[in-house]
């Protein structure tokens, strides 16, 4: 089974083959079926409550997720949104590099936890017989 960076990353690079290719309609199944693993895999609750969307330009040298977390106060009420962008590097060996970016602030802690979330969904395998596009 393959990781779901790896999946991404090929869908990504298939996509690319394809468009270069003038083959719209693969090109549009890769880009569907790399948007599905996000959409079924990558966090979703716990303050990520908007979902997150992929960076169709990249590959499998990197890739981008885009995202937002709703931060909550000391109150327990919802304080303020926080877009953040995750970048993702695979590597030759081992997991891939996960960063995650944005203007935390005063909720800066959160950023290790969002990394480590989107770090952990990334590098599980995923069920299937493989990614084909």
């Amino acid at each position: 089974m393959p990781k779901l960076y790896e999946a991404i990353a090929e869908l990504l690079d298939a996509e690319r083959t394809y468009r270069k290719a003038g083959n719209k309609e693969r090109e549009s199944k890769a880009r569907y079926d790399a948007d599905s693993l996000g959409r079924r895999f990558f966090p979703s609750g716990s303050g990520i409550d908007a979902g997150s969307t992929l960076d169709h330009r990249g590959g499998s040298r990197y890739f981008t997720i885009y995202s937002q977390y709703h931060a909550m106060n000391e109150s327990g009420m919802y304080d303020r949104w926080i877009d953040f962008t995750v970048y993702v590097s695979p590597r030759l060996a081992g997991d891939p590099e996960v960063v995650v970016k944005g203007r935390f602030g005063r909720y800066s802690d959160m950023r290790d936890t969002i990394e480590e979330w989107f770090r952990d969904t990334l590098c599980a395998e995923i069920p299937g017989e493989g990614v084909a596009a």
